[in-house]
């Protein structure tokens, strides 16, 4: 029996004859229609689907009609860690219940999500010189015990404290791993996880995993397996996750938590100390001194070269004496690792060989600046703890759409991206323009499909117009705070404060700490209480609580039902125009001719406001409002762009203002 989009998802379906409480969403079937037709048709799709349209059902179903059809293969890939959580755990195993359809579904994780037993044995054996702190020789052995039980071996299994320290010393690696000549190869958790995902007809990656495996398959290369069809969900992320995959990065910290895992020299640890070989500390103490002396030079540059948003502009800036150490490091390691013979120490050794010179050739690029399609900087950080100060030399592509346009649409037949934020505008307009320009497609379907909840009846947006230039921090933030207190008073807690600086964040932190405390009120604070989750599952439990976050809480965080019915959103989300990247993106603009505020300040800013906007209501029993405190949205000309953005909803003028 052949089956259809309709005979699945449409009233008198497969899923409204399983599904309690099953609901038509018009919205929903024809968003699977479009996906089910590109898919077909061998086309590329942009699929904006509003909050509530239920786009996971509306690109599986098609995907698995594929799978059974025409026994094609299918990829999909999210940002979020949730999203796959969801997908793997719950919308998938539905459907296979559900449809009379066989198919395999698996997950796709990078390597050092998984535990490596030959280097668990040989971190054991080598303990008392690996790890100096008695607390890494506790997680260690809880590693060990976790390994006797452990079916997959997976990182995500762990539910006793465990620090990277001692993860990355028994976690799996290509340059460290010999494949099937390894003893322990039948039992190899990452080569069973692998199978399966190539082996699945649906599998499910994140984009950072999926870019990689692209990158490998230009190259003929490549571990996820042939496919036919890809879907990116949260594909309002693909550039920033194109960026970072194909830009570079190497700190002062990495570089030498590299060096101290091959020799601590105040402690004797290390990989080198089970060794026991002189020479090998002696190249080992020059690179660490070597990259001292590097890093250090960068941050006591003050030449033309580095601009004063770290951005550098001229190649050479400092002398590279780094390199050649991490190179001599490496050479004299590789003839160790000869001495050495098949064993254990020999595979690790050559792991630390590549990451030496991977490290050489990746600074000596960022310092000659080899690729000059490429935007340069440094972050430097004051000292704190009694260390110096923090560094960092960066690179990335100032534009991704030549990288994406020939890895992922001029390879793949047919690419769905979804997102609940791809577009700048609703109705007829459909906006699309900014994210085909960023992501280079020029052809391909799209569609744009509104969320189906009653913003009219579920919402209200509050705008506050008077209360001054939000750029101005220190006379923004005290009348700023006293309208935050009022909204949070209107909602009686249940509060996220979204902000777009940590500097505005802490002042206003400071500001309602005895507001809060007058009133009996917790404000969880992203970056000072406790990690993101924990702050989340605070927030959740206790109704009387206010929330203050930046980046990572705008997007991929879900607060369903009473537990947030405000969301303050301080300033409108433009990306800092001195930031290194964003300014080499807008200078590469202006010199075509363009108008960068217009094509790539507004429509990013609209998008991540979208996002901020899209936290309160997430079904259709939610109610609540959002307050915008930044005046730009009500009285320049472009703040029209943000509010043509949303949903329809009633709008409210300076309330706060008319009541104090």
């Amino acid at each position: 029996m052949t089956l259809s989009v309709d005979d699945i998802l449409a009233p008198g379906g497969l899923i409204a004859d399983h599904l309690d409480g099953y609901e038509l969403r018009p919205q929903q079937l024809a968003m699977a229609h479009a996906v089910d037709e590109a898919f077909r048709d061998r086309q590329h799709l942009l699929a904006e689907a509003g909050t509530g349209v239920g786009k996971s059902f509306a690109y599986l179903v098609p995907a698995i009609l594929r799978v059974a059809e025409e026994n094609q293969r299918v990829v999909i890939s999210t940002y979020t860690i949730a999203l796959q959580e969801q997908l793997i755990g719950k919308d998938l195993p539905f459907l296979a219940k559900v449809l009379p359809i066989e198919f395999a579904a698996a997950v796709g994780k990078g390597r050092n999500n998984y535990l490596c037993i030959r280097r668990l044995a040989l971190a054991i054996r080598g303990r008392d010189k690996l790890f100096a702190d008695p607390r890494r020789l506790d997680e260690l052995q809880a590693v060990a015990d976790w390994a006797m039980q452990t079916e997959t071996g997976s990182r995500q299994e762990i539910d006793f404290p465990l620090s990277h320290v001692v993860w990355r010393h028994v976690y799996s690696e290509i340059d460290l791993c010999s494949g099937a000549k390894c003893e322990h190869y039948p039992r190899c958790y990452m080569q069973a996880a692998r199978r399966r995902m190539q082996q699945a007809d649906v599998v499910i990656v994140n984009h950072a995993l999926f870019f990689s495996d692209l990158a490998l398959r230009a190259q003929h290369a490549g571990f996820i397996g042939p496919y036919d069809l890809v879907v990116l969900d949260e594909a309002h992320t693909v550039e920033q996750v194109v960026s970072n995959h194909f830009g570079a990065s190497v700190s002062a910290a990495g570089v030498q938590r590299v060096l101290r895992d091959l020799y601590d020299d105040r402690h004797h640890r290390g990989l080198l100390a089970l060794l026991d070989d002189r020479k090998a500390f002696d190249a080992a103490r020059r690179a660490s001194k070597s990259a001292e002396g590097f890093f250090n030079s960068i941050a006591d540059y003050h030449g033309p070269a580095l601009a004063a948003n770290g951005r550098i502009v001229q190649r050479d800036i400092v002398p590279n004496d780094l390199s050649p150490a991490l190179q001599a490091l490496a050479k004299q390691l590789r003839q160790l690792r000869q001495s050495a013979g098949q064993s254990d120490q020999a595979f690790e050794l050559l792991g630390y060989e590549s990451k030496c010179r991977e490290l050489a050739e990746k600074i000596e690029a960022l310092v000659d600046q080899a690729d000059e399609d490429r935007a340069y900087w440094a972050t430097i950080r004051p000292p704190r703890r009694g260390q110096g100060p923090a560094i960092t030399l960066a690179a990335a592509p100032i534009n991704v759409a030549p990288i994406v346009s020939k890895l992922l649409f001029d390879a793949v037949p047919s690419a769905v991206l979804t997102s609940a934020t791809l577009a700048t505008a609703r109705g007829d307009r459909h906006g699309f323009e900014y994210m085909r320009h960023r992501l280079g497609l020029e052809d391909g379907q799209e569609v744009l499909l509104a969320s189906p909840f009653d913003f009219r009846r579920q919402a209200k947006l509050y705008v506050e117009t008077t209360l001054g230039e939000p750029n101005d921090l220190a006379a923004f933030a005290p009348i700023a705070a006293e309208a935050i207190a009022y909204y949070v008073q209107k909602s009686e807690g249940r509060c996220f404060v979204l902000f777009t600086s940590y500097a505005m964040l802490n002042a206003m932190a400071e500001r309602l700490a005895p507001f809060a405390a007058d009133c009996d009120y917790r404000v969880l604070v992203q970056g000072e209480d406790m990690p993101n989750n924990l702050l989340l599952e605070s927030f959740r439990a206790e109704p009387r609580s206010i929330l203050l976050g930046t980046t990572s809480f705008w997007q991929g965080v879900d607060v369903a039902g009473a537990a947030l019915s405000n969301v303050i959103i301080t300033k409108l989300p433009f990306a800092v125009p001195n930031e290194p990247l964003t300014e080499a993106r807008i200078d590469a603009i202006r010199t075509g001719g363009g108008n960068p505020f217009m094509e790539y300040q507004l429509p990013e800013a609209v998008i991540r406001f979208k996002q901020g906007f899209g936290r309160l209501i997430r079904s259709t029993q939610d109610t609540g409002f959002v307050v915008v405190l930044d005046h730009r949205i009500a009285t320049k000309r472009y703040g029209r762009a943000f509010v043509d953005a949303l949903p329809d909803i009633e709008i409210v003028r300076d309330e706060f203002t008319a009541q104090r």
